[in-house]
């Protein structure tokens, strides 16, 4: 399970690759945007966790 780093809520969901760089880059090392759905934060975790 994932938690936001900001507010600690568990409400988390995968958020949509912007640009080159997380498109190929962070794609190639296993690393996806997150977005939680209480804050709005955005932040980067590990794909497999």
């Amino acid at each position: 399970m994932r938690f936001c780093p900001r507010c600690n809520s568990d409400r988390v969901r995968s958020s949509r690759r912007r640009g080159l760089f997380e498109r190929v880059i962070l794609r190639v090392i296993l690393i996806r945007p997150y977005r939680c759905r209480d804050c709005e934060n955005r932040y980067y975790g590990l794909a497999f966790l």
